[in-house]
């Protein structure tokens, strides 16, 4: 896991001392396979390990976490919504399939 290293403000206003935050970041930006794939990847992993249940974070929360665009984390959510790993409910959020509706039983 690559560790990326963001600075919370803008600005640096005189007298204070910057404040770094430490983000996990799966996405390696350098190699051939696209970061909404490698993201997709990550989630997936999470979902069939049991991690993640019931609600996938936002797009917002996912673009904080892995360092990437709006529609690059955007996207990695429709590739498994065309899986079926999740469901997407426009207004409501992101939902993991359970997996008898997933597998199709």
């Amino acid at each position: 896991m690559q560790v990326y290293e963001r600075l919370c403000s803008a600005r640096e206003v005189p007298g204070m001392s910057c404040t770094f935050t430490l983000i996990p970041v799966e996405v390696d930006h350098g190699s051939a396979e696209p970061p909404y794939r490698q993201v997709a990847a990550d989630l997936r992993g999470q979902i069939e390990r049991g991690e993640l249940t019931a609600t996938v974070p936002s797009i917002t929360t996912l673009m904080q976490t892995y360092g990437v665009a709006r529609n690059t984390a955007r996207k990695a959510l429709l590739m498994l919504s065309d899986q079926g790993y999740v469901r997407i409910v426009p207004g409501w959020g992101t939902f993991v399939t359970p997996r008898d509706e997933a597998s199709g039983t």
